[in-house]
């Protein structure tokens, strides 16, 4: 689940903000079984997420953008963080199983579609916090050391900087 909380600022002058996002990492909390992350953004041509029903290509559901946020776990392992794969069971389009195991991949990634974003005037600059609820994310990394990389497309395919949170020890 996502909540975007996004401040649309018309007095702002649009050169004011990059036309690509750039995201900042601002905090991450356990919440029950879920991990909470709030990361804030600015976009100066205020191009920020997808229309309901919106699928056609590049963003239809087996495209490379049809998700425009993209949280992808990293583990410990033997002293080393492991990036994690994103597994889509229910998907068509992906992931392959190993030909050789018949097994799909022991890793999750959790990527996002966040609804499309209107400022109001006639500057479009974006600017607010999204929270980004990773449900269950405890029960999928049990007594483990975690953290996640962030990143967030635009509907230009503009790809934001990638940010990185702090690491977390799941109970």
């Amino acid at each position: 689940m996502i909540v975007v909380i996004a401040g649309f600022y018309s007095c702002l002058n649009r050169d004011s903000f990059s036309e690509i996002p750039e995201i900042t990492f601002k905090e991450m909390n356990i919440e029950g079984n879920s991990i909470v992350i709030k990361i804030s953004f600015t976009d100066g041509d205020g191009d920020i997420g997808f229309r309901e029903g919106e699928e056609n290509f590049p963003f239809g559901p087996c495209d490379e953008y049809h998700n425009n946020l993209l949280v992808d776990p990293y583990y410990m392992q033997d002293g080393e963080f492991v990036i994690g794969t994103v597994l889509d069971y229910d998907s068509k389009c992906y992931p392959k199983p190993n030909p050789d195991t018949g097994y799909f991949p022991d890793t999750i990634g959790y990527y996002y579609r966040i609804a499309y974003l209107v400022p109001d005037g006639k500057d479009k600059a974006l600017e607010g916090d999204i929270y980004i609820t990773l449900n269950e994310a405890l029960i999928e990394f049990p007594d483990d050391t975690v953290k996640f990389s962030i990143a967030l497309y635009d509907r230009a395919l503009h790809k934001s900087n990638v940010v990185e949170t702090n690491s977390i020890i799941t109970p």
